[in-house]
């Protein structure tokens, strides 16, 4: 199974979202901040990243922007909280963005984005 990131400041979020998809095989790995990413995704070279938009140091559009630069193949699902505009929405999609996940995310919308990716 992929190895997956999860980029979130919410630390139960996360902590769910990792015990979920360990039982289901992937091997997930986690940070909360941006200046947790960027080692992590060099050192680990996840598959997958599931990227908060809103993180306490930072824009999470911001962060893929930067790690486009060493990583253009990390496939990224965009999740947040909140409404994106139509000039964000455009900019995600420049940087590769395959998926946006509103929050709450369910464990139904979850599967589904990361069996489209994983294919």
């Amino acid at each position: 199974m992929a190895k997956i990131l999860i980029v979130d400041d919410e630390v139960e979020i996360c902590e769910l979202m990792k015990s979920y998809l360990e039982a289901r095989g992937y091997n997930v790995l986690v940070a909360n901040s941006c200046k947790d990413t960027t080692p992590v995704l060099k050192q680990e070279n996840p598959e997958i990243m599931l990227l908060d938009r809103r993180l306490p140091d930072g824009d999470g559009i911001d962060l893929l922007q930067g790690i486009r630069k060493f990583n253009p193949t990390v496939k990224v699902i965009m999740i947040s909280a909140y409404d994106m505009s139509e000039k964000d929405m455009q900019r995600i999609q420049s940087l590769g963005v395959l998926k946006f996940l509103r929050k709450p995310i369910t464990i139904g919308n979850l599967n589904a984005v990361l069996e489209s990716v994983s294919s």
